[in-house]
């Protein structure tokens, strides 16, 4: 009897379980229900397919061959569109779709600035760190060269045109400069804010930093320099106002091999202050990128 009621429990679960998937995949179909709709009935019964060809190839660089593709990639044409409308009404062109061949493209480019990522040695006191990108790349040729970096009592780290990437590896390498319980930046959601906390020891203590940066610099760059002027009392930047991009965005794969990116959050200073739109004024204003270098090593 006991045998027979557990299955006839497991079988009324299974029942409760289905019921609750079928419910739920039909609120989804009724909620999209005039998209689906629309989707369908232009992707099969829009007569002018000249039109449609010249939009997947103009917008999605998409040779349509059959019927079905209008279909295919018709979720794509109108994450483009509005992305587009997105930008032109609220001036955020950090919103869009990467095509599979724009997003290796993409890849392949990160790839080749982080390889320009490098040290070299100025005197027996002074190390210069060009970081060229925020990325993992970057990231392993820096980790490789901290024994060599803590040998010296001043670094100047080069930033100029170095556009950002990565709001992780800010913290990361903000985390070898500061302290722990140092805030590194603070996250501004739509409901909340959410500091990033540096939980590990500082690995690397200078005399002394100067921070080389222009008005390419940007993004991730103007987190980690935030980083270390609101924490430490030995940073110094040089050079012009940086660009000024104090927001966030999540990328997600999608189908087909696109990839689409959209401004999620604000990133504000551990002061809670934001650079957006504004920058970073340089403590000292030196547009000479020749004679830069020079220029920071007669600084006191």
């Amino acid at each position: 009897m006991k045998k027979y009621q557990l299955k006839n429990n497991i079988l009324i679960g299974i029942v409760i379980g289905l019921c609750i998937i079928v419910i739920a995949m039909a609120s989804v179909i009724w909620m999209n229900y005039d998209y689906i709709f629309f989707k369908f009935f232009i992707s099969k019964d829009y007569i002018f397919t000249d039109t449609l060809d010249k939009m997947y190839k103009d917008t999605l660089s998409v040779d349509i061959k059959s019927e079905k593709e209008y279909y295919k990639y018709f979720d794509n044409i109108a994450i483009s569109l509005i992305s587009e409308k997105i930008k032109t009404t609220g001036n955020d062109p950090y919103t869009y779709q990467y095509t599979p061949s724009q997003y290796s493209s993409y890849i392949e480019n990160r790839s080749e600035k982080a390889n320009m990522t490098h040290t070299e040695l100025l005197n027996e006191n002074a190390i210069l760190l060009k970081y060229t990108n925020f990325s993992d790349e970057s990231m392993d040729i820096f980790k490789k060269s901290v024994k060599t970096i803590n040998d010296y009592s001043r670094i100047i780290i080069d930033l100029r045109d170095n556009t950002g990437g990565g709001l992780d590896e800010a913290y990361e390498l903000s985390s070898y400069f500061l302290n722990p319980d140092d805030i590194s930046y603070i996250i501004k959601y739509r409901d909340k804010l959410e500091p990033a906390i540096v939980k590990s020891n500082k690995i690397l203590d200078f005399q002394k930093i100067i921070i080389l940066q222009n008005n390419n610099t940007a993004s991730a760059s103007e987190i980690f320099i935030n980083a270390l002027k609101e924490n430490l009392n030995n940073v110094i930047t040089v050079g012009v106002k940086s660009f000024g991009k104090g927001i966030g965005q999540t990328t997600y794969s999608i189908k087909n091999g696109f990839h689409v990116k959209a401004t999620t959050f604000l990133v504000l200073t551990p002061n809670q202050n934001s650079i957006h739109s504004i920058g970073i004024v340089p403590d000292y204003l030196y547009e000479d990128e020749e004679t830069i270098i020079d220029f920071c090593m007669s600084l006191e």
